[in-house]
């Protein structure tokens, strides 16, 4: 409450109107991406942290060889759909196979 009356205070206004103002000029974002592609976003996160780490793991020489190019290929294709997921890219811009 004392940040509140701080900024109500350098403002000039009272409390109450100070919080009306903020209200008005808040403008929500809505999302442009479904909830369940959020939710999808959410598991592919976690997948690609994983393959992450095989990957650092490949880069350190303390994985099986082979791997690498295999890794990578799939790293980038979980980037590319968490992209298309959320709105950011089209899946006519992912790169082809």
């Amino acid at each position: 409450m004392q940040i509140l009356d701080s900024h109500a205070q350098l403002a000039g206004v009272g409390r109450a109107t100070l919080l009306r103002r903020m209200v008005l000029r808040y403008r929500p974002r809505r999302s442009v991406a479904p909830a369940v592609n959020l939710a999808a976003v959410g598991e592919l996160n976690a997948i690609g942290n994983n393959l992450n780490q095989l990957v650092k793991l490949l880069h350190q020489g303390r994985a099986p060889l082979g791997l690498q190019a295999l890794l990578e290929e799939l790293l980038a294709n979980i980037r590319s759909l968490r992209r298309e997921l959320l709105g950011l890219q089209s899946p006519g811009d992912r790169k082809a196979d």
